[in-house]
């Protein structure tokens, strides 16, 4: 009867983990969809040609891109990318860290570091028809094999599929502990680390903590 009712409740608690980490994935994936609303329109000026290729035209105000933006599923991450959250106590890291989140927040957001390098974003998941989710994989064996046979690349292959061949990138999320804030990493034409606060059902950037520009 024990053993029954300790293999109860452990299939409980597995039950309530399972409830958590959907609802981490659910706001994962809001906050994502708001950081894609707010970048500007990243596209290739192409039209397609007789020839059933795209071809590079330059921009006109009439243009209407087939495909806004290409998301790739995950980044190479290193915890290079995770050195704010990282930092030690007394570092400039830190402390800039700590005017957003408590040490709390900062020590929650550390045991999501394992499940957040091996994130992956699923096209099914995207409510945008304007989203498209492009696997970093793909690209990076496609990229490997053509070098080696012509001198096609990954980026060509996107623009002929797509139209487009400009990617964005959005990795590294880390809620706070009450789910009302996040850490995330954003790439396209630069990279930033940035804060972004929910305020009832959305998300809004509240300052960028790191900014590489391209």
């Amino acid at each position: 009867m024990q053993k029954f009712g300790f293999l109860l409740l452990l299939l409980l608690f597995e039950a309530v983990v399972c409830r958590a980490q959907e609802g981490a994935e659910k706001l994962k994936y809001q906050l994502v969809e708001a950081i894609l609303e707010e970048l500007p329109t990243q596209f290739a000026y192409a039209k397609l040609g007789p020839d059933g290729l795209y071809h590079r035209l330059p921009p006109m105000v009439t243009d209407t891109p087939v495909v806004r933006l290409l998301l790739l599923d995950h980044p190479y991450s290193t915890d290079l990318d995770y050195r704010i959250v990282l930092a030690e106590d007394g570092t400039y890291e830190r402390t800039q860290l700590l005017k957003y989140f408590t040490a709390a927040d900062v020590a929650y957001m550390r045991q999501q570091l394992p499940a957040s390098k091996l994130f992956r974003f699923e096209q099914a998941k995207f409510r945008e028809p304007w989203v498209t989710v492009v696997s970093l994989d793909t690209m990076m064996a496609l990229n490997k094999r053509l070098r080696r046979e012509t001198e096609f690349s990954s980026s060509n292959l996107l623009l002929q599929r797509y139209g487009n061949d400009r990617t964005t990138a959005v990795w590294g999320i880390l809620l706070s502990k009450n789910h009302k804030r996040a850490l995330v990493n954003v790439g396209g034409d630069g990279w930033r680390t940035s804060v972004y606060v929910k305020r009832g059902t959305t998300w809004y950037k509240e300052t960028d903590l790191f900014v590489v520009a391209y």
